[in-house]
């Protein structure tokens, strides 16, 4: 089903998808609240759903989640978020040395520690959980950084305005 096409809003296509027998569902640009909370209702469902919106990180995309729940739910929606989340991909473009851009990835796939962290709401400590598992699949921001510093590909300066950790890309980029 299609915005436009099949329904006039978001929202009804996502209660037609709830009463239709659907397997996976994609919602592009999550921002209405009405529409975070039935998207995550949705995903606790025995449906894969596939999300995008505009985050700088995967903590703030996260807290974007839970910042659409009235405060007296916001526990209940950490704990639904760390049961349904699957993964979670943050992409950030950065300039490349001698022109273009490159592609900065980080990625999140929850394990039992990051979905506690979620479920306690501690958002920033999964910049340390990506960082410290890399081999369950997980890919940390600062590590490309750092990495593409040392391959000579973008400089210094534009890694530290990207970095979770700025202060800490010098030292990460002479490791790699």
């Amino acid at each position: 089903r299609e915005v436009g096409r099949d329904a006039a809003s978001i929202m009804s296509i996502l209660e037609l998808a709830d009463r239709e027998d659907v397997d996976v569902i994609v919602v592009s640009g999550l921002k209405a609240s009405d529409v975070i909370r039935k998207t995550l209702d949705l995903a606790m469902t025995d449906r894969l759903v596939i999300a995008t919106m505009a985050a700088d990180s995967i903590p703030h995309a996260l807290q974007s989640i839970i910042a659409a729940y009235p405060e007296d739910q916001r526990a209940n929606a950490q704990s639904l978020l760390s049961e349904a989340l699957q993964g979670v991909v943050c992409q950030q473009l950065v300039k490349r040395i001698g022109g273009g851009l490159i592609l900065v990835p980080e990625l999140l796939i929850p394990n039992t520690a990051a979905r506690s962290v979620i479920r306690e709401g501690s958002f920033s400590q999964l910049i340390n959980i990506t960082q410290t598992s890399r081999e369950h699949g997980m890919i940390a921001r600062d590590t490309v950084l750092a990495q593409y510093v040392q391959q000579g590909v973008i400089t210094l300066q534009d890694a530290r305005a990207y970095a979770h950790d700025p202060e800490q890309i010098e030292t990460m980029s002479r490791r790699y």
